[in-house]
């Protein structure tokens, strides 16, 4: 008898496995699917661009705090960055758009705190138009037309940006 209810005792436990509930996911339609997937790519631009925010402000106070160091190897550093959509590729372009507003014209992405930039009232989300009067090309060119003729006006002394804030051209 002992024997048979130790049989029984392991015939349920070894059923009573079988039996367990196992998870099931909910239906999720395709569009559902996709809307997550752009949000996603969304969310990873907007922690990068913060993460970027954070590296240039600090980087920009160590420049300035060096520069005394470094005697006659220092550029001019106006304290912003700027990007266009077209850096993106794939369907991280379409997210940078719509997360970070950028477009194919130069939008101003990180101030640093303290730079000549804030000082002259550049924000986050302006968009570059203009360097000493020159209108900026569109996409990729327009990047390095600004990193050139910043650099170049800048070590003249003071440089003129034309820029769109809020609509309002300035």
């Amino acid at each position: 008898m002992r024997h048979a209810n130790v049989a029984l005792v392991i015939g349920i436990s070894v059923f009573s496995g079988c039996a367990t509930p196992t998870t099931q996911l909910a239906p999720v339609s395709p569009a559902a699917i996709r809307a997550e997937e752009v949000r996603q790519r969304e969310i990873v631009l907007i922690e990068l661009n913060k993460a970027q925010q954070r590296l240039d402000d600090i980087a920009f106070e160590l420049l300035v705090a060096a520069a005394g160091l470094c005697k006659d190897d220092v550029a001019p550093d106006l304290g912003m960055s700027w990007k266009t959509a077209d850096m993106y590729e794939g369907e991280y372009r379409s997210a940078a758009r719509s997360a970070l507003g950028l477009s194919d014209a130069l939008t101003i992405t990180s101030v640093s705190s303290g730079s000549p930039a804030e000082e002259a009232g550049v924000q986050e989300g302006d968009q570059l138009l203009a360097v000493e009067g020159s209108r900026l090309p569109l996409g990729g060119d327009g990047l390095e037309a600004a990193t050139e003729s910043i650099r170049l006006a800048a070590l003249s002394g003071a440089v003129q940006l034309t820029i769109s804030q809020a609509g309002m051209q300035r």
